[in-house]
């Protein structure tokens, strides 16, 4: 995740001229201009990404502040979160919160989220519940990435760039026509770079980067009205990842002696160290296939989306970050296929009454073989292993609609609605490995086979909204609503027979209630911007991971209810040609309204009363406390100036960024030793490029001062005895919490 904010997270920059270039977005599933959307929308320009040299979805929180990214030990486990709000989990029978789609087309799990951001015309980050144009997944907002469409004039674009960390990149794309009715685009790229944490038992460099891709399209026009777009792509990643680093041991006789066999690894947040004997890897395949067609029937469009899209990751990780074998085999092996279609019909705009209506259909199967084998203690010489054998089946059915009423010139009312059935049909088996016993309850436990594990729902969800056009630069809006995401299964490792027998196995459906006004503004003949968006969410049954000391495992449970509420402010202005001032800023407060049966973290009830005992488990009531992974502040600040430099031919490029981000807890529990203090980034790019943007040349550092910070702190694995004892501490960081520099050339044709 990098932090980079050299630009407007709501428009893209105006090459000529002081005013503002408008932007076009689908966050209505028609195409509107952003300033008139009654939605809370922030948009990345394709030609920010490639300016602020951002190139995959988890560097977004660096542009827009609201988002945060949580790392984890494999893509199954990350994920990113909206106004605070974000399901992180590694349970294949639970989904995201945040929906992302590229092209039309939901993506099923977090794990396909992890691609590069090339070739890209937009990204629209949607914050807020979206099931009724949405749907699938988008109960805290929506990531819709629009990647550029193929042209009938013969063109293309290429950068390579050298960093930090050996960091190399190849990137490109050519596009022309094929005939007169067929029209091609071809988009590549490849990444490496040198791991940035040492696993001194061997010398190997981990967390590296190794990823390459593909992706193709072709435009057919058969006709004026009929327009037919063929989507392929492919991507490969194959990394040595992904190691987390030691904060601290346990003040135990254990901790002391895993001290002892850490040898040269100094526990610590600037800890870049590790001494395993284990295997870290990350192999994830990931490809698909799309057709669109829009048909106009009179002044209507109708449009058909068809998409089959699958994926395999292969992952291992060491987590007792010892050279011995503690936990040395802790792997997955996860495929996925998915399936579905979109049919909507939009109206033509500018009419009294515009609507958008569909039909849509999702459908998903996962597989996943997970095997685990250690000792898993220091105190014994005993080998144990289990093997997980799990699926889940997902169909998703909707039907969807909205509707906007222009009452007069100037005062319109929305209302929308999607009818949503979903059903989850799972399968559990754990196994010993052969000639051992089982593993711990911790990690797995003893065999279970069970092929009954289903949920069944169905929810209304809807929006209501208003909307007053003051002038043709002046736009006001509040909304009501309420959105669906389904119920969970847990299919965790550590899944028990009482929980299937008592029917906990099943974590009821999330739903959002959502509150929302909003201005937008512009201003001075539009050389300047000013969006502010207010908003409330109530969530009933949110989804979550937590930590529990009382298993030593993280668990899937239900949260009870959240709220998320905040402030939005946008600011973009251009007072001379050449200069973008940009200010964007987030306030969020997300809490716990109620959480009775919170997890304890590890050795609270040795200070902290509200950690009791009730029947032999130790729980605190959460009401109160702040949602992990969510900032109440954060904000980016930009400087983005171009100037011709005289009797050259040249334009002189200079971006200067600074990126806030107020402390955070990532533990669920409110653990003290879980807490990332506040810090911000600052972030230079230098560039040249002739007067034609043929060619450009720039240099740039990410995190100028070098400030480190983590992405991620938990309760290290086999260091932690429960809510009576305190733990070690681990962390997860990423390349962008340290100082790189680089350089990059560009070309276009």
């Amino acid at each position: 995740m990098l932090g980079l904010c050299m630009g407007m997270a709501t428009t893209a920059y105006a090459q000529e001229g002081a005013a503002l270039e408008e932007v076009v977005v689908t966050a209505q599933k028609r195409s509107e201009r952003l300033q008139d959307v009654p939605l809370s929308v922030a948009v990345v320009s394709g030609t920010n990404l490639e300016r602020l040299h951002i190139s995959s979805p988890d560097e977004l929180p660096m542009v827009s502040p609201n988002v945060s990214f949580t790392a984890s030990s494999n893509t199954r486990g990350q994920g990113l979160s909206i106004r605070g709000v974000g399901t992180l989990n590694f349970s294949d029978g639970v989904e995201p919160s945040v929906s992302t789609v590229i092209d039309g087309v939901v993506l099923g799990r977090q794990a396909m989220s992890v691609f590069e951001l090339i070739d890209i015309e937009r990204v629209e980050i949607l914050r807020g519940p979206q099931g009724t144009l949405f749907g699938k997944n988008s109960s805290a907002g929506v990531l819709n990435i629009v990647t550029e469409a193929p042209r009938q004039t013969l063109g293309g674009k290429f950068e390579a760039s050298y960093a930090s960390l050996n960091e190399t990149k190849l990137r490109g794309s050519v596009t022309g026509p094929l005939s007169d009715t067929l029209s091609a685009r071809l988009t590549g790229y490849y990444t490496t770079r040198d791991g940035y944490v040492t696993n001194v038992y061997n010398g190997k460099k981990l967390n590296d980067q190794n990823q390459w891709g593909v992706r193709g399209k072709i435009l057919w026009t058969p006709t004026e009205a009929t327009s037919v777009t063929f989507i392929g792509d492919y991507s490969k990643i194959d990394r040595n990842c992904c190691a987390p680093t030691s904060i601290s041991v346990s003040p135990t006789a254990a901790g002391a002696a895993r001290l002892a066999l850490m040898g040269p690894v100094v526990p610590g947040r600037d800890n870049n160290q590790i001494n395993v004997d284990g295997l870290y890897y990350l192999k994830q395949d990931t490809s698909g296939l799309s057709v669109q067609v829009d048909h106009e029937i009179g002044d209507h469009t109708l449009t058909s989306i068809t998409a089959y899209r699958q994926f395999q990751v292969r992952d291992n990780n060491d987590p007792d970050l010892l050279p011995v074998n503690l936990f040395n085999l802790n792997n997955a092996d996860q495929k996925q296929s998915q399936f579905s279609q979109e049919l909507r019909l939009t109206s033509p705009q500018g009419k009294p009454i515009e609507y958008v209506v569909g039909l849509y259909y999702f459908g998903q199967d996962l597989d996943t073989v997970t095997m685990l084998q250690g000792r898993y203690s220091l105190a014994s010489n005993v080998i144990a292993g289990s093997v997980i054998d799990r699926g889940i089946e997902t169909k998703n059915a909707a039907v969807f609609g909205q509707l906007t009423g222009h009452v007069t010139d100037q005062f319109s009312v929305i209302v929308g609605a999607r009818y949503t059935s979903e059903k989850l049909d799972a399968r559990f088996m754990r196994t010993n490995l052969p000639g051992l016993p089982s593993a711990p309850v911790g990690v797995g436990g003893p065999p279970l086979n069970t092929n009954d594990l289903k949920s069944d729902e169905a929810k209304l969800s809807y929006r209501l909204g208003v909307q007053y056009d003051i002038n043709d630069d002046a736009m006001a809006y509040a909304s009501y609503a309420k959105g669906f995401k389904g119920g969970a299964i847990n299919l965790l490792n550590t899944l028990t027979q009482s929980l299937v027998t008592g029917g906990g196995y099943l974590v009821p459906p999330e739903i959002p209630t959502n509150y929302e006004a909003g201005v937008r503004l512009s201003l001075f003949e539009r050389r300047a911007q000013l969006n502010l968006t207010a908003f409330l969410t109530d969530f009933d049954g949110f989804q979550t991971t937590a930590f529990d000391p009382n298993a030593n495992a993280n668990i899937l449970t239900s949260a009870g209810k959240l709220r998320s509420k905040g402030i939005e402010v946008e600011a973009l202005a251009s007072p001379v040609v050449g200069l973008t001032l940009s200010a964007n800023v987030a306030y969020t407060d997300a809490t716990f309204r109620e959480f009775p049966n919170g997890p304890c973290y590890p050795g609270q009830a040795l200070v902290d009363p509200a950690c009791r005992n009730v029947n032999g488990t130790y729980i605190q009531d959460l009401a109160g406390k702040n949602l992990n992974n969510a900032p109440e502040w954060a904000y980016t600040l930009g400087v983005n100036y171009q100037r011709p430099i005289a009797d050259t031919g040249f334009t002189g490029l200079f971006n200067l960024g600074y990126v806030y981000r107020d402390k955070v807890n990532f533990g669920l529990s409110q653990d003290p030793q879980t807490v990332q203090k506040a810090y911000g980034l600052v972030n230079l790019n230098l560039g040249v490029q002739t007067q034609d943007q043929r060619w450009k040349v720039s240099v740039f550092a990410k995190n100028l001062l070098d400030q480190r910070f983590s992405n991620g702190i938990f309760a290290a694995t086999l260091d932690s005895g429960g809510p009576l004892a305190k733990a070690g501490y681990s962390q997860m960081v990423t390349e962008s919490a340290r100082r790189s520099v680089g350089i990059s050339l560009n070309t276009t044709f």
